[in-house]
């Protein structure tokens, strides 16, 4: 499971509805089966299930076994909690934000931890910071850890835990594609959830890539990707939902697209307000605070799901500002 990211919800594809939003490539699957597909066909299948906290929607043309590739998209999100996930106490990265150790080795066999490492590296410095995997300590003190109830911890002294945030302090290595070693300072902390559902939707996507299905319409948590066009090369159609703090819902704009990913960040759901001043869940780094700005919701196009889900992050972290450094990276974007 991971944290929860309250943003605007899309239509999924697969069911027509407005699906709530709830709160790494295939070469290197430890666990890859080699399924026997056949060639595409105009057949449409469809493939739900639950994952990370929230539920996945999957839409192909194929004929594969549904069965099959269900069974290995499970064994992979399963694999991905057991290193990822801040919510299960036996995960490695749980195990990693307990220890006192500065120097730390974990078993990387299936790739995921150089995956997320890479993607959250090369994010975190073109956005100059904004998005930052080790405020966890920062998170939890604001109320939005897991189990947490919304609620900003009084007795915590800020500018201590700030010193424990900062991305660019800690560094990794790798060996022979199975141990990972990280180099950390005293007491800091990592949380991927803001970059992990959207790998976990690019893993997904690439197991169906090795197995023949070309077509597809792939969500986890909101998160999406898409592959070649449907039959009769139309377009895959994707709902963004009007950022607003009510349970009325409506569509700002209706995406039509084939081979990208769409991920969006906002913080018009996931706040809370305490003492007459109100928290957002997205938190400024370099600041140590949530963002106060008027931006509700960013959404961020890709060609990787990983990278945008990471980008919408940091630009909901910075707000307008970030519009900048999106045109130099040439990603596409809609702000709310």
């Amino acid at each position: 499971m991971y944290q929860k990211k309250m943003y605007p919800s899309m239509t999924l594809e697969v069911n027509h509805k407005i699906k709530k939003a709830l709160p790494i490539g295939g070469a290197f699957f430890c666990f890859l089966l080699c399924l026997a597909c056949g060639d595409l066909t105009n057949q449409k299948q469809e493939i739900r299930g639950y994952a990370q906290g929230t539920t996945y929607n999957i839409s192909f043309y194929g004929n594969a076994s549904k069965s099959e590739l269900q069974s290995g998209i499970d064994s992979m999100l399963l694999r991905m909690d057991h290193a990822l996930s801040n919510y299960k106490a036996s995960s490695q990265i749980f195990q990693l934000n307990q220890s006192t150790d500065t120097i730390y080795t974990l078993e990387d066999s299936c790739g995921f931890w150089k995956r997320v490492w890479l993607v959250s590296k090369e994010v975190h410095q073109k956005s100059k910071g904004a998005f930052d995997p080790s405020i966890y300590p920062l998170v939890k003190t604001y109320g939005f850890g897991p189990n947490q109830k919304p609620s900003i911890d009084s007795t915590a002294n800020i500018d201590s835990l700030k010193a424990l945030v900062g991305f660019e302090n800690w560094s990794a290595s790798w060996k022979d594609g199975k141990s990972f070693t990280l180099q950390k300072p005293l007491g800091a902390q990592l949380d991927f959830n803001a970059v992990a559902q959207g790998m976990a939707v690019d893993l997904i996507s690439e197991f169906l890539e090795s197995n023949n299905i070309k077509s597809y319409f792939v969500e986890l948590g909101g998160e999406v990707r898409v592959g070649e066009p449907k039959p009769g090369n139309l377009p895959w159609v994707l709902g963004i939902e009007t950022p607003n703090n009510t349970t009325e819902r409506t569509l700002s704009d209706t995406l039509q697209i084939k081979n990208i990913s769409v991920a969006t960040s906002g913080s018009n759901r996931k706040y809370y307000e305490q003492d007459g001043k109100r928290y957002s869940h997205a938190i400024n780094a370099k600041t140590a605070a949530p963002v106060s700005h008027n931006v509700l919701s960013v959404t961020i196009k890709h060609k990787s799901c990983a990278y945008a889900d990471a980008w919408a992050t940091a630009a909901l972290v910075l707000g307008e500002e970030s519009k900048v450094l999106l045109e130099e990276e040439s990603i596409g974007f809609i702000f709310q």
